[in-house]
């Protein structure tokens, strides 16, 4: 007799215990790149369907929204993964910087015209004056204005902005951000004049998916990303975040940690600055460019094209289809002048024998993929000869990568190291600290900026 069916809810709870999250998490990121990219494309590009309506593009503003709040999730995920690994990318950075920089992205998050207002200033102290205005007032104090601290600036960034996006969600009309240094500690302050907690629940308002009673109307509610994945960063830095609120006083959050973590620990060993985009524009880059792009995604495709607005793309969905566009056509015209650039995807079209045909054609060639982002196949990618190589969360940047590769190549400047100067904690987010170590004497060469 045939073996009995396991219960639907005994299988349904082994199937979610299975799973293997870290994967899942991966698996969001390309189409969530997908919708950030089509969206970013038609709000830039809106005469290639028609004008837009003032209704369309505040749906496509909300979309767009969506879409990289739904990034950053995914992103805070899997840092929290690699903080409970203990895996760090330290490098020394300005956090009086990275506070006025996430005060802005949390801004345009949730679609203030603030966000908007700051993106036209500049300096730093102007910036300051225009978020006064609007109900957020930022305190630097002198000692930590021009401070450099060493610490894993993206998790910083994250725990910054977790604290900032509860204040604009709770706040009545005030938020106060204050940053200072006491006893070799960065001490971040946020207060808000929101409806305050009591505090019987002040611990739990870290747990993950916790709901508070309701206050003045208001609810806090815990998904175990916000304060929750907070307080894990924080001490996972050697830092913490404490708490003090009283119903209808608001609430004020108190963030610590160390201005320099051990030396010891795993380092992106100083990167530089990151170098603008090409000159000239990107956009006079692209125009009138040939392109060949394979993707076994139909949707993907269709995204190159929009993205390289000017360029003439050619798609194919499999190795055969593209083998067949770079076969020399009736007029006789060699594949080399027929394109003068290809994007490849790696899975699903066999990306790596393409390259060696695009490469023996003489066809600058850009590796773009997400299933098979790792060490390997990037190093393969070099060897084999392509210009490139960028996970798929990069593709509504694509025009500009492509842009900066062409403005190396006619310069004589290495395109690897361009993009491991820009791309460098990137790298390090995806692979660990410590990757380049399985080959120093190749990665010396093409990794310059992180040797």
């Amino acid at each position: 007799m045939p073996d009995e069916l396991a219960s639907p809810r005994a299988g349904s709870s082994d199937f979610f215990r299975e799973l293997d999250i870290q994967i899942l998490v991966h698996e969001l990121k390309s189409p969530l790149s997908l919708i950030e990219a089509a969206t970013r494309t038609l709000l830039a590009h809106p005469s290639r369907l028609g004008s837009l309506t003032e209704r369309q593009e505040k749906s496509l503003k909300r979309i767009l929204r969506g879409a990289v709040r739904g990034r950053r999730l995914v992103h805070q995920l899997l840092e929290i993964g690699a903080a409970d690994s203990s895996q760090f990318n330290l490098s020394s950075f300005y956090p009086a910087e990275a506070v006025l920089k996430t005060v802005l992205e949390s801004l345009e998050s949730i679609g203030s015209e603030l966000a908007d207002r700051l993106n036209e200033e500049s300096d730093s102290d102007e910036k300051i004056a225009v978020l006064a205005q609007g109900g957020i007032s930022i305190r630097i104090a002198p000692g930590i204005r021009n401070k450099q601290i060493f610490q894993d600036q993206s998790k910083f960034d994250l725990i910054v902005s977790n604290l900032l996006q509860n204040a604009l969600q709770f706040r009545n009309k005030l938020i106060e951000i204050e940053l200072n240094e006491k006893g070799g500690d960065v001490i971040l302050v946020v207060r808000d004049d929101g409806p305050g907690i009591s505090p019987e629940h002040h611990a739990a308002i870290f747990e993950r998916y916790k709901q508070l009673p309701a206050s003045d109307g208001l609810e806090r509610e815990g998904h175990g990303l916000g304060l929750a994945g907070a307080l894990i960063l924080a001490r996972r830095l050697g830092g913490d975040i404490s708490l003090d609120s009283v119903p209808d006083q608001g609430a004020m959050f108190r963030l610590r940690i160390p201005c320099e973590q051990p030396k010891d620990k795993p380092t992106d060993r100083g990167l530089g600055e990151e170098p603008q985009m090409s000159e000239p524009s990107t956009a006079d880059r692209v125009r009138g460019l040939r392109g060949l792009a394979v993707d076994d995604e139909p949707d993907i495709l269709e995204t190159i094209v929009d993205v390289l607005d000017g360029a003439t793309v050619d798609g194919a969905r499999s190795y055969q289809e593209a083998i067949e566009l770079l076969t020399p056509d009736e007029s006789g015209l060699p594949p080399g002048d027929k394109y003068d650039l290809a994007v490849l995807d790696i899975m699903g079209v066999d990306g790596m024998g393409l390259l060696t045909k695009t490469v023996n054609y003489r066809i600058p060639t850009v590796m773009l993929t997400a299933h098979a982002m790792n060490p390997q196949t990037l190093k393969a990618s070099i060897l084999n000869g392509a210009l490139s190589y960028l996970p798929k969360e990069e593709l509504a940047n694509l025009d500009q990568h492509i842009g900066d590769v062409l403005d190396a190549v006619e310069k004589g400047q290495s395109t690897w190291q361009r993009l491991f100067t820009r791309m460098g904690r990137f790298f390090e987010r995806a692979y660990g600290p410590a990757w380049v170590l399985d080959d120093p004497e190749f990665w010396r060469y093409y990794y310059t900026p992180m040797m």
